[in-house]
């Protein structure tokens, strides 16, 4: 595709901007798209022996309660820390984990990225295992609820429709295949 013009900024929010592209297919017709250009984030499962640590979390764009893995954009903070070890994600999955669940984790694994919607959206979630949890007792965010529960039940939540968030399914399933190569 050929882009024709461009307005970089049609929006500015505080959590996103969207961009206006006017763009020539090779069949030659004009199509207008619109880009949410969105802050790059982490989302984080944390495992305490069989058993995962997800939040229960009010979102208000869904009108929904959902169970989700602790997640968030990556802060500048996080772009900051990371560049001596260039690892700005892992900044922010740490980050991220103790902000919303009073926990650290001495060991990670990275499982890959992912874009939300490729199709609308700049968003690439990076994911990552946190083993070997310490309460360190920070003040957790007040709007999401931490629960612990075993991993099997988690999945069976997936299968009947209770865990919608899917950087949550998407963890879940990626930590069962990598306990299956293991």
């Amino acid at each position: 595709m050929k882009y024709l013009y461009s307005l970089p900024k049609a929006f500015v929010g505080k959590k996103i901007s969207v961009s206006v592209d006017i763009l020539k297919t090779t069949s030659g017709t004009s199509v207008i798209h619109e880009t949410a250009n969105v802050k790059d984030s982490v989302a984080v499962l944390p495992i305490i022996d069989n058993e995962v640590v997800l939040l229960r979390c009010e979102r208000p764009s869904t009108k929904e309660v959902l169970i989700e893995v602790p997640s968030g954009s990556l802060s500048d903070v996080d772009h900051f820390k990371g560049v001596l070890e260039h690892n700005f994600e892992l900044e922010g999955a740490k980050r991220e984990l103790q902000e919303k669940t009073g926990y650290e984790a001495s060991h990670w694994e990275c499982l890959g990225q992912f874009y939300t919607s490729p199709g609308w959206s700049t968003e690439k979630v990076t994911l990552f295992l946190a083993y070997n949890l310490l309460s360190v007792g920070n003040k957790v965010e007040q709007e999401h609820t931490v629960i612990t529960i075993p991993f099997d039940k988690a999945m069976s939540m997936i299968t009947f429709g209770s865990i919608k968030d899917i950087k949550t399914v998407l963890l879940l399933h990626r930590y069962a295949l990598s306990k299956m190569a293991k």
